[in-house]
């Protein structure tokens, strides 16, 4: 059911100088599935957004990771712990559906928010699915959570997690790669990929371009979930 929930900010964490996660204490329980997205605006302005819930169903605190471009995050930015949000939501099904039994999540810069909800909730569960995070970034620094991911990975075993770093040639590192997500590393890290479901995240143009990847090796189309934004 969707709800209307009064927010405060309680606490940032900044990972680069643009790309900061957010968190905010509500004034009662927000119920929501993995993978869904919430509306925010400020309580004084009405000025709105929509964002991929990053944290798990029960957590104290709603965790929100938002790269600063735009009015609205510029705004945000500048916002004073304690300032005062209206949330509505959970919204949307980005999310993860009992016959998928493989999933590999492929995320681009920012997008890879709901799938730290759903793989981390998977994980407290001690789900039986094989789970896969195969994450591009320019840099190993605008990888968000990295050592989160990696230490989840070292602790669970049905958790494999893929970075590729495209700008940044030096960066070498177990489960690494310096180029973009491509058909070689969808083989190597999937051998028995057309098993699998794969979920996007991102931008229009990476979006577009891994849902032609995915179909060039045989991926079928009802295998192939998107969430992107503008």
């Amino acid at each position: 059911m969707i709800q209307t929930i009064n927010a405060a900010l309680s606490r940032i964490e900044e990972i680069t100088p643009e790309l900061k996660k957010y968190f905010f204490t509500l004034e009662k329980p927000l119920g929501f599935t993995p993978g869904q997205f919430v509306t925010i605006r400020f309580k004084d302005h009405p000025l709105t957004r929509s964002f991929s819930i990053a944290s798990i169903p029960g957590a104290e605190e709603l965790e929100l990771a938002i790269k600063t471009e735009g009015e609205f995050t510029q705004r945000l930015e500048k916002a004073g712990i304690g300032t005062e949000f209206i949330l509505k939501g959970p919204l949307g099904s980005f999310t993860a559906k009992p016959e998928m039994k493989k999933i590999c999540f492929l995320a681009g810069g920012i997008g890879y928010t709901p799938f730290k909800s759903i793989i981390f909730s998977e994980a407290q569960q001690k789900s039986s699915r094989q789970l896969c995070l195969i994450y591009s970034a320019r840099t190993h620094k605008e990888i968000c959570d990295k050592a989160v991911f990696e230490h989840l990975a070292g602790s669970y075993k049905r958790f494999t997690f893929v970075k590729c770093v495209t700008r940044e040639p030096e960066f070498h590192e177990h489960g690494s790669y310096n180029k973009r997500i491509d058909k070689g590393i969808i083989e190597t890290e999937l051998p028995d990929y057309k098993d699998w479901f794969f979920f996007i995240c991102g931008k229009k143009e990476m979006i577009e371009q891994m849902t032609a990847l995915l179909g060039s090796i045989g991926v079928d189309a009802e295998h192939i979930k998107i969430e992107k934004w503008n």
